[in-house]
Formats: C-alpha cells, sequence, structure tokens
C-alpha cells in the first residue's frame, strides 16, 4: 500500500507555506471592494431583478387569455372513449351562438357582481314586520293549542262522568 501522506520533515517550506495560508482564511478579504463598486453592485442587482421580473410578467401574461371566451380557444378536448370513433363537431354557426349566449352570460355575472349587497331600507321594514306578524301568529297558535287541550281534558272528564253515570243507572234498574 502506498502512502500518499508524506512524512512533515520530507515537505519543503514552500508546500508548508501554502498550507498554513489556505487552512488560515480561504476567502479573499471583507472589503476588497471600493465602496463605489460595492454600491454601484447592488444598484444593479436590483435593477437587474426589476427588468426580469417585468419581462417575465408580459411573457407570462402574453399567453394567457383574456377572458372566458379566449379560453374557449386554447382548450382542448379530450374524450375518455376510443380514439377511432367519431367525434362530434360543432358547426360555425352554433359555435357563434355559444359564444354569444356566453358574453351574455358574463355581462350578467358582472352586473350581479357590482350590485350593493344591502337591503333596501322599505324592504327591510317589510321583512321587520313579517316577522314580527309570524311571531304573534306563533303566540296566537300557541294558546290556541292550549286551550283545545284544556277542551280535550274536559271533554274526557265528561265523558267518563257520563258513562259513570249510566253504570249506575243501569245498576239500579
Amino acid at each position: 500500500m502506498i502512502c500518499l501522506l508524506q512524512p512533515l520533515y520530507k515537505k519543503t517550506e514552500k508546500q508548508i507555506n501554502f498550507a498554513k495560508a489556505a487552512s488560515s482564511s480561504c476567502f479573499p478579504a471583507k472589503h476588497s471592494l471600493k465602496p463605489s463598486e460595492i454600491i454601484s453592485n447592488h444598484i444593479l442587482n436590483g435593477v437587474m431583478t426589476i427588468v426580469m421580473g417585468v419581462v417575465t410578467m408580459v411573457r407570462m401574461t402574453r399567453t394567457m387569455p383574456k377572458g372566458l371566451t379566449n379560453a374557449t380557444l386554447y382548450s382542448s378536448i379530450y374524450s375518455d372513449s376510443d380514439s377511432n370513433s367519431p367525434r362530434e363537431t360543432i358547426s360555425n354557426e352554433d359555435y357563434i351562438i355559444m359564444m354569444k349566449r356566453m358574453n351574455e352570460l358574463e355581462e350578467k355575472v358582472i352586473i350581479l357582481s357590482t350590485r350593493s349587497t344591502t337591503m333596501p331600507p322599505e324592504k327591510e321594514e317589510m321583512l321587520n314586520n313579517s316577522l314580527q306578524r309570524i311571531d304573534m301568529l306563533k303566540q296566537e297558535l300557541s294558546t290556541t293549542i292550549k286551550t283545545l287541550e284544556d277542551a280535550l281534558v274536559r271533554e274526557e272528564e265528561l265523558v267518563a262522568f257520563i258513562e259513570e253515570e249510566e253504570e249506575e243507572d243501569y245498576n239500579m234498574l
């Protein structure tokens, strides 16, 4: 086996000095650049970052569809059936009609999304009045139910009393 490490006494002084220099610090001094070069490097890095960001955004948005109608131009049709089976084709007239309907729907969605979500005060007042009326009707219904239950109990008592009277009359005869 050949030893790759030479003993220290066989190394030359030049090799020892190089090893000491390499082990002490292998990085250049902290302020090896002039202050004006440091500032210009930071400015250059910032400008390049901004330029690359703008270029990337322009290239990304150039290929994006403008709306839902243009999205159909970029879409493709995939079918789960056999590739040999004939595909249904859409005529140009049907496609134009469909695109017009999609535009109308988009406009309606935009109109609905811009509407305010607050209720007009007149309708809110009507709703509150209706809710109060519903509460009153619930109370009236509960009192009516209670009255009917009391009447049913009295009726059962009267039926029981009448049956007792009839049994007494029958037993007396």
